[in-house]
């Protein structure tokens, strides 16, 4: 019996036989058919995984853009400037003698205990700080018939000593937390299958502390990206039918650079670019096998600097994206979120970018 279903971007085929009775009891390719069927298969890898280590996430939770997520540096700044106003203002008035000093050590020290009492009850009781921050950066690799790779990093950072529970959506491949910690050796976490397959991550973490993860999805998102290379001319067309809006748009081309804007739901884009070197006269067409840089790509955002220049393409993968290769981004509007957390305490940052390499290669022609 033969069963065959589509799923994603493949088929599912399933196969049923009795190996006890002839024809095949007595079939002379059986053994080797059971040794293929039992052999371990090659690694089914997407191509260039986004990068996620301690040292990614170290500079992503200094940034300024992270810190405001946990820390009100904007009210922390006003009190400070209120808290050394008061201070000057008691100097002054002792100065002046206006003050005894008597009194002016006495107003000091209520000062200070007025101000830790205050800002202990705002800061840490009053809500204000967030007990952690949930950040997940994805890229969807370009597929076939709206149908994505996900490959989903995921960080959560505490600020207080607590258990964590983390929901994943249906369809998840793959699960991997990073521990490169010897520490995170004492923290046990228990990942349970729920009723429809949704998941549930239980995690304890330390206060001021972070934990690393990975995930795979094969996800439907129906964008429409369509290339195609002809003599020294690329054409391109974008149909975003995902329902998301996209943004800083951009095409990546051996020493060139292309800058696209939005393209919003219900969208389409046609452009064409040319392949040809800047210095047509002598270069030749080895000019444009020159390697495409995104250390120069920002946005104006730390955060999404960082993903895209150490996460989403990694320094040591610069070879896969140079050799006559071009590559089309678009950063996701409001992504939605393949791992939710319920306490509203947990401020959470979703991060997502499309991403799609177009071989420049013309076999012939090169």
């Amino acid at each position: 019996m033969l069963v065959e279903a589509a799923r994603g971007r493949g088929r599912i085929i399933y196969f049923s036989l009795d190996v006890g009775r002839p024809p095949l009891s007595h079939w002379p390719g059986l053994p080797k058919l059971l040794q293929s069927l039992l052999a371990a298969g090659g690694a089914d890898e997407p191509g260039a995984r986004a990068e996620w280590n301690d040292m990614i996430f170290t500079q992503l939770i200094t940034s300024p853009t992270f810190i405001s997520t946990y820390i009100p540096y904007g009210s922390l700044f006003v009190v400070i400037v209120v808290y050394l106003f008061t201070i000057g203002a008691l100097t002054w008035l002792w100065q002046r003698r206006r003050l005894a000093t008597q009194q002016a050590l006495v107003a000091l020290g209520l000062l200070v205990a007025a101000g830790s009492a205050a800002g202990y009850v705002y800061f840490s009781r009053g809500g204000h700080i967030p007990d952690g921050v949930l950040l997940s950066s994805t890229v969807l690799e370009n597929g076939v018939d709206g149908v994505v790779d996900a490959q989903s990093n995921l960080a959560l950072f505490s600020t207080q000593p607590r258990q964590y529970n983390l929901q994943m959506e249906r369809g998840w491949m793959e699960f991997t937390p990073l521990s490169n910690r010897p520490r995170e050796a004492q923290e046990v976490p228990v990942l349970s299958q729920g009723g429809g397959g949704v998941s549930r991550f239980q995690l304890p973490l330390r206060e001021w502390d972070y934990r690393l993860f990975r995930l795979r999805f094969v996800d439907r998102f129906p964008l429409r990206a369509e290339f195609n290379v002809q003599g020294d001319k690329l054409t391109m067309k974008i149909d975003n039918q995902s329902g998301k809006d996209l943004f800083d748009c951009a095409l990546l081309l051996p020493g060139q650079r292309h800058l696209l804007g939005e393209v919003r739901r219900g969208a389409r884009l046609d452009r064409e670019f040319s392949l040809a070197p800047a210095d047509s006269g002598g270069a030749g067409a080895s000019g444009r096998m020159e390697s495409v840089n995104f250390r120069d790509v920002t946005f104006g955002n730390k955060t999404r600097d960082i993903l895209f220049q150490s996460s989403f393409f990694p320094r040591e993968g610069d070879a896969r994206w140079s050799a006559g290769a071009a590559v089309f981004f678009a950063w996701i509007k409001d992504p939605a979120p393949r791992v939710r957390v319920d306490d509203p305490r947990i401020q959470v940052q979703d991060y997502a970018l499309f991403r799609t390499t177009i071989p420049l290669n013309r076999g012939e022609d090169e």
